[in-house]
């Protein structure tokens, strides 16, 4: 009796698992959520921000509703969110080709080197989404290491380690 309830438990588990899988693998509109990798590792792609795939159908069109859903944290394991507890988005507008995100007070309180990472997740991943040549951050009452609002692009970035790579050196 007990082998068969065990047995059945196993099987139960198994479907479970099937199901949980196929949810998964089936993203019928798909969107790169960037997050920090939980360990940074230099000479990769991925070294320090990763993309986490996650379903976007039904909200494509919506940028706010998008970034609330990603200001919320990584599903998956391997990510970790590099913004403050209960960050929120106060606004989102487009002009033009430029993106301008406010933020909850809260994101002020990065820094340094945690702002600027937080600032290329977001860069990252709405400008997979949104046909926009530049993201301006900033956050609703309080100024960013000092600063008003962080401007960046993709150009602006460098999530690449390569070792082989070399700066030009400047003209005399």
């Amino acid at each position: 009796m007990l082998k068969r309830v065990f047995s059945i438990l196993l099987v139960l588990c198994f479907l479970f698992s099937l199901c949980a899988c196929e949810k998964r693998a089936h993203i019928e509109k798909p969107a790169n959520f960037y997050y920090l990798s939980p360990e940074i590792s230099f000479h990769r792609e991925d070294g320090m921000i990763t993309a986490e795939k996650r379903e976007i159908a039904g909200i494509e069109n919506n940028i706010h509703t998008i970034l609330a859903m990603y200001l919320q944290g990584p599903e998956g394991e391997g990510f970790v969110s590099p913004f403050p507890n209960n960050v929120y988005v106060v606004n989102v507008t487009q002009n033009t080709n430029i993106l301008s995100i406010t933020l909850s007070d809260q994101f002020a309180s990065l820094t340094g080197y945690d702002l600027s990472l937080a600032c290329a997740c977001i860069t990252l991943t709405v400008q997979e989404l949104m046909d926009t040549q530049l993201v301006q951050i900033s956050a609703q009452n309080k100024l960013l290491d000092g600063a008003e609002r962080i401007t960046m692009n993709k150009d602006s970035l460098v999530v690449f380690d390569d070792p082989l790579a070399t700066v030009p050196k400047e003209e005399p």
